[in-house]
């Protein structure tokens, strides 16, 4: 079992941001009031309006890096990285020395794709942040280029002395493995016949106000008024996400959340006792990110892993299938890369995971996965979820 750390609640966020925004109206040269609400913002997802707060905060204290660099950020966030890269160059040229600084540029340019300047800084840089995910991803990128996956794996090995369950390292110290053809060690880092399982949530048999629990849950995620169509930076293509899940008068989504928790630690409690740095480096203390996902039939989820999470996993609201069949379609498939960057088959092989309404699967959140679009006119409804690490 682990220990959870105590989400805000949605209803104090107003009151928040309506203190931060004060804060600015009184001390409008005060970064410190600036940081904060563009900080709230970027908290809630709210990175369309973060990077407004912040282009103002930037205009009325042009001297002051941090609020340049936390605008770089939102810039970022929304996909707009030209803007990004100039706010982060303006807080260098403030502070030309500020390591953090240094660091920020670089990961822009790591996003960005500037393979000729991050080569240029990739020496310097891992020698000062070995285990900077931006880091990883550049010694990544180099070696599916053509390059030297020993680099590659030298430096997840880095990575994972200082931090022996970073998912991220783990994730590429895998992929690394495969390239140098050393396919068993490849398969036991990725832990697919270890570290998966499947169970049911008792919540599928309440009601909420007289409704069914999983219909209830659905239309609440139905009326979020944070879905929005595939969001920047995320997985999800031909669908909506939600910014954030819990809203107020939500009574389906809570009771689900604390399900969730209940399953993870029952999870965390049958973990096998093998030598894996995601059995051994177990958090202490962990905190719950959830969102929903609403695929029509094309929707789908490209390949990728959670580099925040420690334990990933998702619950089933509703999907779709063909009167007469009993499988459901649309279905996870773990394991699976992304064909564009890694063109042959995993070591691991896949595992397919069928969407059944009322289950919920977990895994270790380095395990690559997406979704096949179930090619039906119903709605596949899901939540999905990070455990992670609280520092």
């Amino acid at each position: 079992m682990v220990a959870w750390a105590s989400n805000i609640n949605p209803a104090a966020w107003p009151a928040l941001i309506v203190a931060a925004r004060k804060l600015v109206l009184l001390e409008p040269d005060r970064a410190s009031g600036w940081l904060a609400l563009g900080n709230l913002l970027m908290e809630m997802d709210r990175f369309e309006e973060a990077a407004d707060v912040l282009s103002d905060g930037a205009a009325r204290l042009p001297a002051e890096p941090k609020v340049h660099r936390l605008l770089a950020d939102a810039r970022q966030k929304i996909g707009e990285i030209d803007a990004a890269l100039a706010a982060v160059e303006t807080a260098l040229s403030l502070a030309p020395h500020d390591q953090a600084t240094i660091l920020s540029r670089f990961d822009f340019f790591v996003y960005a794709g500037r393979w000729d300047r991050v080569a240029q800084d990739l020496d310097d840089v891992t020698t000062a942040a070995p285990t900077r995910r931006s880091v990883i991803l550049a010694h990544a990128h180099f070696a599916r280029g053509g390059g030297d996956p020993e680099a590659l794996l030298a430096v997840c090995e880095a990575a994972l002395a200082q931090q022996p369950g970073y998912t991220e390292a783990l994730y590429y110290k895998a992929i690394a493995l495969s390239m140098l053809g050393r396919d068993a060690e490849a398969c036991a880092v990725i832990g697919l016949d270890s570290f998966v399982s499947l169970a049911k949530l008792p919540t599928c048999e309440e009601h909420i106000g007289g409704t069914d629990f999983l219909d209830a849950l659905a239309e609440e995620i139905l009326r979020n008024p944070t879905l929005v169509p595939d969001p920047h930076g995320k997985a999800t293509r031909g669908g909506l996400q939600t910014r954030a899940l819990m809203q107020v008068g939500d009574k389906a989504v809570p009771l689900l959340l604390e399900q969730i928790k209940l399953a993870v630690d029952r999870y965390v409690d049958a973990l096998p006792a093998l030598p894996h740095p995601f059995a051994i480096a177990r958090p202490m203390r962990v905190n719950l990110h959830a969102w929903a996902v609403v695929y029509p039939q094309d929707g789908w989820q490209k390949s990728h892993l959670h580099p925040d999470g420690w334990i990933s996993g998702v619950t089933y609201v509703t999907a779709p299938r063909i009167a007469g069949e009993s499988k459901y379609r649309g279905p996870l498939v773990l394991g699976e890369l992304n064909a564009e960057q890694y063109p042959h088959p995993p070591p691991w092989g896949v595992r397919e995971v069928e969407p059944k309404p009322g289950w919920i699967v977990l895994f270790p959140s380095f395990v690559p996965h997406a979704t096949r679009p179930s090619g039906l006119a119903e709605q596949r409804i899901c939540v999905a979820f990070d455990v992670v690490r609280e520092t």
